[in-house]
């Protein structure tokens, strides 16, 4: 099922609504084509929110590039994806690409049917690109795309609050900014992303254009998933225009915390209420994780506390010499731990999962796991 408001992209050419069936009439049989959109009931039907058709889906005769945008040098753009090889039908993952850009690059985006050019195309964005690859060599690939045609998609970004302030014409979020579609933002350079070199997008305070979406429930420390399109290149602040903004602090969270070597004080107390636990020893790892947003406790003022559910039960364990004891009261699993700690075990590594109050550094959890040694 299609409507007014169905984007159309065929051989290149964007059309909306009724323009767009009427385009297709003219395509000849078999000719590729795929609908996104949303899968309905009562009805039983698929409702399509955009429509690709001919040589704008990936399968034709070009070669095919998707993933971020890392670096921007003038009209040349580095991507890492994956890339598609035409001629031996291979496919490259986890690659960086450079894909020369021109003026006859078509440009367009995802759920519009408003031309862009190459301008609009910037460090962060998810795009895909069709054009003929130069260099096939793995570790050098090259792509022409000054004849071929690129794809702007959603981009989601993952981060915690910095700031917000409705009334900001540079951008109402600001926030510290984590991952770029699951990849860390170590990998993007912004230079050149700001109308000036003082302008350039900074990771640690991206500043994103909300519009009217709504902000409420959101704080400073809140960890969001943001959807939407990066501003075009050299045109920051802001850096980004959300489409969709995420609220991950009730998401389920992930607890670590590992001791190297193991200590026998891994516990600022233990009771039947609370773990407060001592990160003056921790190694590596010491972080919380929700909706990919990762939290280094050490950055947190405070100790951290692992407290059960209301109930006060939970599934709660003990790992020792490839042994595993469960219990399901909080209480009798704390008098087990104090119960070794005194014995003479040493904790080596604490995960947990439930969710995360950053506020108060404290961790509400429905699973524990205490390995000792």
């Amino acid at each position: 099922v299609t409507n007014n408001t169905t984007v159309y992209d065929l051989n290149g050419d964007l059309y909306e609504g009724p323009d767009g069936i009427q385009a297709m009439e003219a395509l000849p049989p078999f000719t590729a084509v795929v609908a996104v959109g949303d899968l309905k009931l009562h009805p039983f039907r698929f409702e399509a929110r955009e429509v690709y058709a001919g040589s704008s889906v990936p399968g034709g005769d070009q070669d095919v590039v998707t993933g971020n945008v890392i670096d921007r040098q003038t009209d040349v753009i580095t991507i890492k994806g994956a890339t598609l090889i035409r001629d031996d039908g291979s496919i490259i993952f986890n690659d960086n690409v450079t894909v020369n850009l021109g003026i006859d690059t078509v440009v367009t985006r995802q759920f519009s049917p408003d031309p862009f050019t190459i301008d609009d195309i910037s460090i962060g964005q998810r795009i895909m690109v069709f054009g003929t690859l130069t260099s096939d060599d793995p570790s050098q690939l090259v792509m022409d795309a000054t004849e071929g045609y690129a794809r702007m998609f959603l981009t989601t970004l993952r981060g915690s609050v910095k700031s917000i302030d409705p009334a900001a014409t540079d951008g109402q979020l600001v926030v510290d900014l984590k991952s770029i579609d699951a990849r860390q933002v170590g990998i993007f350079d912004f230079q050149g992303t700001g109308i000036d070199a003082a302008n350039d997008a900074d990771p640690l305070s991206y500043q994103i254009e909300t519009s009217t979406l709504d902000l409420s429930g959101l704080s400073s420390g809140t960890p969001v998933g943001v959807k939407g399109f990066a501003r075009p290149f050299g045109t920051a602040p802001a850096d980004f225009d959300a489409q969709t903004i995420i609220n991950l602090s009730k998401q389920k969270a992930y607890l670590k915390v590992k001791w190297h070597p193991p200590t026998a004080d891994a516990f600022e107390s233990l009771s039947s209420d609370a773990m407060l636990l001592d990160m003056e020893d921790a190694s590596l790892f010491h972080h919380v994780g929700r909706g990919r947003v990762v939290i280094d406790l050490e950055d947190l003022p405070g100790s951290p506390i692992i407290q059960p559910l209301p109930s006060g039960f939970g599934i709660f364990s003990i790992v020792w010499h490839g042994t595993v004891q469960w219990y399901l009261s909080f209480t009798n699993y704390t008098d087990a731990l104090e119960t070794r700690l005194a014995t003479g075990y040493k904790v080596n590594k604490i995960i947990a999962t439930g969710t995360f109050d950053e506020a108060t550094v404290t961790f509400t959890a429905g699973f524990i796991q205490v390995k000792l040694q």
